[in-house]
C-alpha cells in the first residue's frame, strides 16, 4: 500500500444516519477535489440498545453505501491504516481548501 500522494481515511461515527453523512460526504469532496485515495472504516457497528429496549425499528443502515465491504475487509483497512499513519504525517479533519501534502494521511471522523 506505497502511495505518492497523501490517502484520505473517514473513520464512519457510532451516531444515527445524518449524522455519519457530514464527514462521509466531507470525505469524498476532500478525496475528488485533490484526486486522492479513499478508505472508510467503522461502519460496521452493534447497536445493542434497540434490542435492549425492544423498538420495532432497529435502523440499521446495512448495505446502504457502496463502500459497506464485509467485516474482514474492515478490519484488514483499520489494520493497513494504522500502520500507514506510523510512518507518515497525520491532517485530522483537514479544511476542503487545506493543499494536500505528500504522504499524508488524511483522516474524517
Amino acid at each position: 500500500m506505497m502511495f505518492n500522494k497523501g490517502i484520505v481515511w473517514c473513520k464512519v461515527p457510532k451516531a444515527g444516519l445524518g449524522n455519519q453523512l457530514f464527514p462521509i460526504v466531507t470525505a469524498i469532496l476532500f478525496a475528488e477535489k485533490y484526486n486522492l485515495p479513499i478508505y472508510f472504516t467503522h461502519y460496521h457497528q452493534l447497536k445493542i440498545g434497540p434490542y435492549l429496549r425492544r423498538e420495532k425499528s432497529k435502523r440499521l443502515y446495512k448495505n446502504y453505501f457502496y463502500f459497506q465491504k464485509s467485516l474482514f475487509v474492515d478490519l484488514y483497512y483499520r489494520f493497513k491504516l494504522s500502520l500507514y499513519k506510523f510512518f507518515f504525517k497525520v491532517i485530522k479533519e483537514p479544511s476542503l481548501l487545506a493543499v494536500p501534502d505528500e504522504k499524508a494521511v488524511y483522516v474524517f471522523n
